[in-house]
């Protein structure tokens, strides 16, 4: 397979840029930070015979990465077998939620919708791990089904109620008041 810094080869990748030794990686996204233990994680998409799955580095400083392995992957469930695209990170009561779009292999099925995408959710508690290797997905996923305009959430934040918003790449407004079902606003 090709690797970006082969023997005999410049390096062709910035200093500080993350990247995977297999030049299949995208999109450096859901970048969280975990006060508790003072590590930033930041996720990538990489591409992989088996669809888009996270690839997930962590720093101190932000200039010096440790690569760890992600358990955030695609599948088996229909609603991101196909693939996970760039998604957002949020810490919440001691929890890193990462939100991303999962891509279905069935787009008119009961699970994924005309649209074929989904918004999907995945936990990990860093008091108990972390370094963030055995994130959970939510047994409320999917969350929303949506099309291929509506991927790329961004992080969440709270408004004064309570409650909270993120927007999809297409500009959706959504909000949810537990962080668990989301809605349109």
């Amino acid at each position: 397979s090709e690797q970006c810094d082969s023997p005999g080869q410049l390096p062709f990748h910035a200093l500080y840029h993350i990247y995977d030794a297999t030049c299949a990686s995208n999109d450096p996204t859901g970048l969280v930070y975990d006060p508790n233990n003072q590590i930033f994680h930041i996720f990538y998409q990489k591409h992989l015979e088996r669809g888009v799955v996270y690839g997930h580095v962590i720093s101190s400083d932000l200039v010096h990465y440790e690569r760890v392995p992600s358990s955030i992957v695609n599948g088996p469930d229909e609603y991101d077998e196909g693939a996970i695209y760039s998604g957002s990170g949020t810490l919440v009561n001691d929890t890193i939620f990462q939100i991303y779009p999962g891509i279905c292999t069935a787009s008119n099925s009961s699970t994924c919708g005309p649209g074929g995408v989904t918004l999907d959710m995945t936990s990990v508690s860093p008091l108990l791990d972390p370094k963030g290797e055995n994130y959970t997905k939510s047994a409320y996923n999917p969350l929303l089904k949506t099309t291929i305009e509506g991927r790329d959430p961004s992080s969440a934040w709270q408004v004064a109620d309570g409650s909270w918003r993120l927007v999809l790449a297409d500009a959706t407004l959504l909000a949810s008041d537990d962080f668990v079902s989301w809605e349109v606003r």
